[in-house]
């Protein structure tokens, strides 16, 4: 009679138990559907995803494929200027110390050039195309300093009326207001030094053609396929992440040091790109305080003089960085690191290693 009790005991706790496991599990999977982050990291097919889109959502995935739609006209190949870049370089056989090796394992992709005497010094996966989040803002940078010295009603000096499309973008900001006036050069600036998303739009607004984002979207797309960006695709100016990763700005690390090079040709890109910090003053006389996000290596490590840290969910921590020593300059490259510390001590050992002297040999 005890066994039988028994018997019957345990099964009924079995079932229980069960029961629970299901309704736990359901439970769990809807607190992460709802939480956004988590759906960004999750197996989650984008079908899936896209049937939970409300109408406001799917007007954003629409401007995405409108972009899409205006990056594919061809451009001849004798357009693309850039298209032999890496003809002629060397690429380093020697393997870098231990320490440096362990810990290039925890970056997704990277790169480390001497673009002075055209070697590769070290690459891994330099050639996939990842995520670049922030860095996206080096090519915002340059196409908005282009259409600039081509306009000659606008300047850096020039004044634009912030719009609410610009107070709206989220992330990094200086906290723009609809309708305020600011010049472009204090945009420029926040962009460059705090990487803020919403003066970042704000500058792509007031520069592009007719001020429509899309075509100046689709202009970042034509001018990385004239430099011969191979990988590159930009969806929108500030690198904040897509609806889906189909719709994040990407690029490979080899992209990263063409756009590097680009950049390095303009002062007063480089010159914000360097400064440790800066201000940003709203026209009702409010006063920021900025910091660059190359904090870590700025005055820090010697030479570094630039150039765009980036980070998001799915990107890691990226960072394309230039250094210069006496007539030697470098450019490093990493994506996906897992934490801005890993980050920062990858670019520190790979430019003290590849500054010393046996490269020259």
């Amino acid at each position: 009679m005890n066994k039988k009790f028994l018997g019957i005991f345990i099964l009924f706790t079995a079932v229980t138990i069960g029961i629970i496991t299901v309704v736990f599990k359901n439970a769990s999977e809807d607190e992460r559907l709802n939480n956004p982050k988590e759906v960004s990291n999750s197996n989650i097919s984008a079908p899936d995803k896209t049937q939970v889109l409300d109408a406001q959502e799917e007007s954003v995935v629409s401007a995405d494929e409108n972009i899409e739609a205006l990056t594919t006209e061809p451009i001849p190949n004798q357009q693309v200027t850039s298209s032999n870049f890496w003809d002629g370089w060397e690429v380093e056989t020697r393997e870098p110390p231990k320490h440096i090796t362990k810990l290039s394992l925890r970056v997704k992709s990277g790169i480390l050039v001497d673009p002075v005497n055209k070697k590769v010094l070290w690459e891994w996966k330099s050639e996939e195309a990842v995520p670049i989040a922030s860095m996206s803002k080096m090519m915002t940078g340059y196409l908005s300093m282009k259409l600039l010295e081509s306009n000659s009603d606008l300047g850096l000096d020039s004044m634009t009326k912030i719009t609410r499309n610009a107070e709206k973008v989220n992330g990094s900001q200086v906290w723009l207001a609809t309708a305020a006036p600011q010049k472009i050069r204090d945009l420029f600036r926040a962009s460059m030094v705090k990487s803020a998303n919403d003066a970042t739009y704000a500058l792509a607004e007031a520069v592009a053609p007719n001020q429509e984002m899309q075509k100046f979207i689709a202009l970042m797309n034509r001018e990385a396929r004239l430099m011969g960006m191979r990988k590159a695709r930009f969806y929108n100016v500030h690198g904040l992440p897509g609806r889906s990763s189909k719709y994040d700005n990407i690029a490979s690390c080899r992209d990263l040091v063409l756009l590097a090079e680009e950049l390095k040709k303009d002062p007063q890109i480089m010159f914000w790109a360097g400064m440790p910090k800066t201000q940003f003053v709203h026209s009702n006389g409010k006063v920021i305080d900025l910091r660059n996000t190359n904090h870590a290596l700025l005055g820090k490590v010697t030479g570094v003089n630039g150039l765009k840290t980036g980070y998001t969910n799915r990107a890691g921590f990226c960072i394309t960085a230039t250094a210069k020593r006496g007539d030697r300059e470098l450019i490093v490259v990493v994506t996906g690191c897992p934490d801005k510390n890993i980050r920062f001590q990858v670019v520190r050992e790979l430019f003290e290693w590849g500054f010393q002297e046996k490269f020259l040999q």
